[in-house]
């Protein structure tokens, strides 16, 4: 197994992944080069915090990030061939995870939940999804 549980390991193993979900997307250069973070910098959306905290941050409420700093800091990523180092990195990680995920097992789910709650369409016509 890839995927470490020291904490600290486990951070860097997390930045890896947000940085290959980049390149995933073709956007690994909107990762900014960094190698500091030792001062505070508010994040561009950090005055909605009150709303945030009504549920887990992004599942409060939808939003976009004002600058690419605000979105996962990291450690440092001093040049374009560490970033890119990083990525490959996180692509092992990713794949583990998927792996664990058993996502042929959650499609499955998914279509009997599907199933299932086409068959509470028929016995209950007023629930919102007949609409």
């Amino acid at each position: 197994m890839l995927i470490s549980r020291d904490p600290i390991e486990m951070m860097q193993q997390f930045d890896a992944m947000i940085l290959a979900g980049y390149k995933l997307r073709n956007r690994l250069e909107d990762v900014p080069l960094t190698t500091e973070y030792s001062n505070y910098t508010p994040q561009s959306v950090e005055r909605f915090n009150e709303l945030f905290g009504s549920a887990y941050q992004s599942g409060a409420i939808g939003y976009y990030f004002g600058e690419h700093i605000d979105h996962a800091p990291t450690r440092d990523i001093p040049t374009p061939e560490a970033r890119e180092k990083i990525a490959e990195e996180g692509m092992a990680y990713l794949n583990e995870l998927a792996d664990l995920c058993e996502i042929e097992k959650k499609l499955e789910l998914m279509r009997e939940l599907e199933a299932f709650t086409n068959s509470l369409k028929e016995r209950y016509p007023w629930i919102p999804a007949n609409k």
